[in-house]
């Protein structure tokens, strides 16, 4: 559907937010050179409807709002108490990358999530249209302003299949970016981490390369483990809170937190509770400025100073690094406290090559967990 940002602007849409997918990327890509769109890329998914929300007001024209289909629930809260017709009665399509399609295969929690995306539209009362490559322009003009004149909000439902052109090929004139004056090469700096880390620890990894990474990692050391390892292969942004979650249970375990920039970026006041639970946490973020994993589109990190927000918020030790000389030392330091301790490391992008995937259910790695800080599975105990 090589025509998808035209057939908006020719609705009227001339702003357009959210946050980057890779079923999207091609349409990402065309919507950053077009002429009579401005886009912006959001923190979060709820954050990009309420400043569509504001800009359709003020402008007077209709906005779009483009996600994965995961991203869903970060913004049900906005689409139903902002665009309402009860409410404000402002008008809005949702483009939407639809991961986990019934009939697809796909990672385990795209999975669930694509079996239940019409569903969540339909409780919106929105009906989308499908999207695909063979889909026309007219038809994607007429559903939306159809949808906007019956007072609902427009949906497309957009399939991977849905773009000629690989996503791959496409990833690759995004706007990519590793703009710091001076960063760590990722390789080094994931490794150093890893390799950083004390017997017996627990490590929760991040949505995106970083959980993969960490399994490439341990592959390589013939499934060496002397950390236990719960990939958060889903629930952006929430990774923190879920190793925090785990450390203030067990103080007596070192539990670490690899999170990437747009994860820490989609959530990141909610860490201001994190350092009040106490426990031997260390949240370390590699920020490399961009969405990596689709698309390598940018984040707003470059302007931020991630461990100074991380000060603000009460961590009890803060510290960023932006070069090798200093990498060692500093998680020497991370791995030496026994208060909640957070580090930025300012990296390059990713250059592992090819990544691996889980290869065993996601259940196996919350038993190797409990078998580590021993523990029977919750489901056994339950009354």
């Amino acid at each position: 559907m090589a025509v998808l940002v035209d057939a908006l602007s020719a609705v009227g849409i001339d702003y357009i937010s959210g946050v980057p997918d890779s079923a999207l990327i091609p349409f990402i890509v065309e919507l950053n050179d077009h002429p009579n769109i401005v886009h912006q890329i959001a923190a979060c998914e709820g954050s990009a409807v309420a400043m569509a929300a504001g800009r359709s007001m003020a402008s007077k024209q209709p906005s779009g709002v483009y996600m994965q289909n995961s991203g869903l629930p970060n913004a049900l809260n906005p689409l139903v108490s902002m665009f309402s017709p009860i409410v404000y009665d402002i008008p809005l399509t949702l483009i939407v990358g639809w991961r986990g399609e019934p009939g697809t295969k796909d990672e385990p929690q795209h999975m669930v999530m694509g079996r239940i995306t019409e569903s969540m539209l339909d409780l919106l009362g929105i009906d989308p249209l499908i999207v695909d490559a063979r889909t026309a322009q007219d038809r994607v003009r007429r559903h939306i302003l159809e949808s906007h004149q019956k007072r609902r909000h427009a949906a497309l439902l957009v399939r991977r299949s849905a773009f000629v052109a690989p996503r791959e090929t496409a990833a690759e004139t995004a706007p990519c970016i590793s703009n710091f004056e001076e960063s760590v090469d990722r390789v080094v700096a994931v490794t150093a981490i890893l390799e950083s880390i004390r017997e017996g620890s627990v490590v929760f990894s991040s949505t995106g390369y970083t959980a993969r990474e960490v399994m490439l990692f341990e592959s390589e050391r013939g499934g060496e483990r002397r950390f236990t390892h719960i990939p958060c292969v889903g629930g952006m942004g929430f990774a923190s809170s879920f190793a925090a979650g785990a450390s203030g249970a067990d103080g007596s375990r070192d539990v670490y937190c690899i999170d990437g920039d747009g994860a820490f970026l989609m959530h990141g006041i909610s860490n201001a509770v994190i350092p009040g639970q106490g426990g031997r946490f260390k949240h370390i973020v590699l920020n490399n400025g961009c969405h990596n994993s689709v698309g390598g589109f940018p984040t707003c990190s470059a302007s931020a100073d991630l461990a100074k927000i991380a000060e603000g918020m009460g961590y009890a030790w803060c510290k960023r690094v932006t070069n090798e000389r200093y990498l060692k030392s500093a998680l020497e330091e991370v791995a030496s406290h026994t208060v909640p301790a957070f580090f930025e490391i300012r990296c390059g992008l990713q250059s592992f090559g090819k990544l691996p995937r889980p290869d065993r259910p996601l259940s196996d790695y919350k038993n190797d967990f409990l078998a580590t800080v021993g523990v029977r599975d919750h489901r056994d105990t339950v009354p």
